[in-house]
C-alpha cells in the first residue's frame, strides 16, 4: 500500500497474511480502509472497506471479517480445483 496510508495491523490465516490500513479520513472524522492480501511475500490483491467507520477498532473488525470471508471463499475455491485435478487424474 501507499506510504500515505496509516498501518493499523496485520494477521495471518492459513497461508495468507492480511495487512490493514486506514486510507481516508473525512472532515467529520469518519474513516475507511483497506486490507492488503499477501501470500508467499507477494501481494495478491486488496479489498477496500465497504463503508465508513467512527473508530479504528470498528474499521479493524470490519476489515478482519471481510478478509476472513475472502480467505474462506478462496480456500473453498482452491479445494474445488484440487479435487477436480485429482478427479481428472483418476479417469
Amino acid at each position: 500500500m501507499n506510504n500515505e496510508h496509516l498501518y493499523i495491523g496485520r494477521f495471518r490465516q492459513d497461508s495468507w497474511e492480511f495487512v490493514l490500513f486506514v486510507v481516508r479520513v473525512s472532515g467529520e472524522g469518519n474513516i475507511s480502509g483497506a486490507v492488503e492480501i499477501q501470500r508467499s511475500d507477494a501481494t495478491q490483491g486488496t479489498l477496500a472497506s465497504s463503508g465508513v467507520f467512527k473508530t479504528r477498532q470498528q474499521l479493524t473488525t470490519h476489515l478482519k471479517l471481510r478478509a476472513c470471508r475472502w480467505a474462506r471463499s478462496r480456500f473453498a475455491q482452491e479445494a474445488r480445483l484440487e479435487a477436480a485435478d485429482h478427479g481428472a487424474s483418476f479417469r
